[in-house]
């Protein structure tokens, strides 16, 4: 991603595109280099799980909703959204995690003068457990982590329990 949004138009695909010269790795901007990156690297993963979900109703709930007139956004949010959400909390669990430990894409695509802009929660958990022998701080970082990624997890696991049966309020009588 570094030569994707090099400001150089013959090396960076996006300058080469666009016609300029941004500075993509600059002050403000490595934000964009960031979040497309993490995109890239899981929108893969979340479309597949999500297609199976889909694939999973069954084909005569389809043919029940349809014949219903449900058609369109009314459909995605009565029926399908209800359905998924043991997908959303596993998706929403595995993103979480992925962020949580965002730190080695921060290391990797922001120049080092730009890495103390980029500072983020586990970076600046790597960084305090590497550059002090004080063990307090560093532990305190980390109680912060495992209650975020802890509270996410319990979200996620609450939508699990959720039965598959279509909401009842979804088709009208």
């Amino acid at each position: 991603f570094r030569i994707i949004f090099d400001p150089a138009p013959e090396r960076g695909t996006v300058s080469a595109i666009f016609g300029d010269g941004t500075v993509w790795l600059g002050p403000g901007l490595f934000w964009v280099v960031l979040v497309s990156a993490f995109s890239w690297t899981w929108l893969g993963f979340v479309v597949a799980l999500y297609r199976a979900g889909l694939d999973s109703i069954p084909d005569d709930l389809i043919r029940t909703v349809n014949a219903e007139g449900l058609r369109g956004w009314r459909r995605l949010c009565a029926v399908e959204l209800p359905i998924l959400r043991p997908i959303s909390g596993i998706v929403t669990l595995i993103l979480v995690v992925a962020t949580v430990r965002l730190f080695d894409l921060v290391l990797i695509a922001v120049p080092d003068p730009m890495q103390d802009n980029a500072d983020v929660l586990v970076l600046r958990w790597w960084r305090t457990t590497t550059a002090t022998d004080d063990h307090g701080r560093p532990a305190v970082l980390a109680l912060v982590l495992f209650v975020i990624v802890a509270v996410v997890a319990l979200t996620g696991m609450r939508g699990l329990r959720r039965s598959w049966a279509m909401p009842s309020s979804a088709v009208p009588p």
